[in-house]
């Protein structure tokens, strides 16, 4: 089975299947920022989940008002597509930072420009850019498909 097979009803083997191509993607991906960076990167499970385009954000606040934490979020998504096949893998990978994560991202990637929200925008669509095509590149890897991808782009700052 491929991804290219998964209708949007996922059945629970169908969803343990691309849950188990993405986690092994992500810890590639979070493996190579890490030697990147030289410093451990701490990665949330990945999130599987078919919404509806038009209720994502309300799914997006209330996933994020799970977190314990209850701070603010910024999210920023990045489309991916199989270039040389129309119909195609296609999507959209969600990258959600905690409010003061580009503080660290900053300091890990020596940047001595003072806090704005310019900078917080350019350091998180940076991160999302890194770590989706790493994630995704994966995937494909396994998949022995080719992916392009769209710039990243807010969802959402804080």
């Amino acid at each position: 089975m491929t991804i290219k097979d998964i209708s949007l009803d996922l059945t629970e083997d169908r969803r343990d299947t691309l849950q188990e191509l993405i986690n092994v993607a992500m810890g590639q991906a979070g493996a190579s920022l890490a030697s990147h960076m030289e410093t451990f990167i701490d990665l949330s499970v990945p999130v599987i989940s078919m919404v509806n385009r038009n209720q994502l954000a309300a799914d997006m606040s209330e996933e994020a008002t799970l977190e314990p934490s209850q701070e603010l979020v910024s999210a920023i998504r990045q489309g991916f597509y199989e270039g040389s096949n129309p119909k195609g893998i296609r999507g959209e990978a969600i990258a959600v930072f905690g409010d003061r994560c580009y503080l660290r991202l900053a300091e890990l990637l020596h940047v001595d420009t003072p806090p704005s929200p310019q900078l917080e925008r350019e350091l998180l669509l940076e991160a999302t850019n890194t770590l989706t095509s790493s994630c995704m590149n994966g995937i494909a890897d396994q998949l022995e498909v080719e992916l392009d991808y769209s710039a990243p782009s807010m969802l959402g700052q804080q």
